[in-house]
């Protein structure tokens, strides 16, 4: 990390990065790209979004600018996440922290390059733990077949998830089983499930569709891959990508724990799909919290209408 040459404001850093893929630097499908800068003086990480690597241009220059607050106010406790604004990437995210959060930082680059992290993942310190306890009872509050524990109620409720037959009804629809379940609350922790799943389904193909267009020799298109839904969940696609020759790729991605072979789609889906015709595919995620795997569905409108796709009705609407 170095002074800006004519600094913007008194005080601002900058990253220097000067090998890029248009420098020829070698792409490896096996490994993530991580940009780390450093401040000899005050001992602070920055990292930075690893699309930079991906604008070098003819000269190979991916220099970015840093906040100058950002790297005043790193901490060994967290690691501090600032938005930052660029004419290449639009709104991107960069990381301050000490030495002692770089393990923090490298376990969950991802969601904290998408600014959605919220300081609760892995090597975090902060993530919920339950824990066992023990208690004698009392002779007293033995009485025939039962013993009655009396004591503080437990911190956190163990998962809705953990019941696996509930979890798998829910994402394969199964009325008979979901009437199993126990309150509306447990079907409030289902949908939050729902959404958890999502998420991470909707960042495997983030990084799915970035290596595969950097293989393809078009870490340009790579750069611009965005995660739509992330704000802005009901334009119908999740995910707005490229092919190669640089026409637009508009994906849904439907997650699955399981291996599931139905899914349900919103009419606003629907309707999209039919707009964008073969530039609009559906992305289903099986196994996503397992070992990944990508079936991929181009233009679904045309591919129920060749019979390849059954479309079914999931719920019904009534109008007076």
């Amino acid at each position: 990390m170095t002074d800006r040459g004519e600094p913007l404001r008194a005080g601002e850093r900058r990253i220097e990065i000067t090998s890029t893929y248009q420098k020829n630097l070698k792409v490896e499908q096996d490994y993530r790209d991580v940009v780390l800068g450093y401040d000899p003086i005050t001992g602070v990480f920055v990292g930075i979004d690893s699309r930079r690597i991906n604008l070098g241009g003819s000269t190979g220059n991916a220099s970015s600018n840093v906040s100058p607050d950002g790297v005043q106010k790193a901490t060994a406790k967290s690691v501090l996440i600032l938005p930052h604004q660029s004419n290449l990437l639009g709104s991107e995210y960069q990381a301050y922290f000490k030495p002692a959060k770089i393990t923090e930082y490298l376990a969950n680059i991802e969601t904290i390059h998408l600014g959605a992290y919220e300081g609760r993942g892995p090597f975090s310190g902060n993530m919920r733990r339950t824990s066992r306890r023990t208690k004698d009872a009392d002779r007293f509050q033995v009485s025939g077949k039962d013993l009655v524990l009396r004591g503080p109620l437990a911190e956190t409720k163990a998962p809705v998830w953990a019941d696996k037959v509930l979890w798998k009804a829910f994402e394969t629809d199964n009325i008979k089983d979901l009437r199993k379940t126990r309150s509306p609350v447990d079907f409030l922790e289902l949908y939050k499930r729902q959404l958890e799943i999502g998420t991470k389904g909707e960042l495997h193909v983030l990084k799915h569709e970035r290596l595969r267009l950097v293989a393809a020799r078009r870490p340009d298109l790579a750069a611009k891959v965005s995660w739509v839904a992330a704000k802005k969940p009901f334009e119908g696609y999740d995910i707005q990508s490229y092919e190669a020759d640089g026409r637009k790729r508009f994906i849904e991605v439907k997650a699955t724990t399981g291996r599931s072979r139905r899914f349900p789609i919103s009419v606003n889906e629907w309707s999209v799909a039919e707009n964008k015709g073969s530039s609009y595919v559906i992305y289903r995620v099986t196994s996503v919290e397992a070992t990944p795997a990508i079936r991929s569905f181009r233009d679904p409108v045309s591919l129920v209408a060749q019979g390849k796709l059954q479309l079914a009705a999931n719920d019904w609407c009534i109008t007076y």
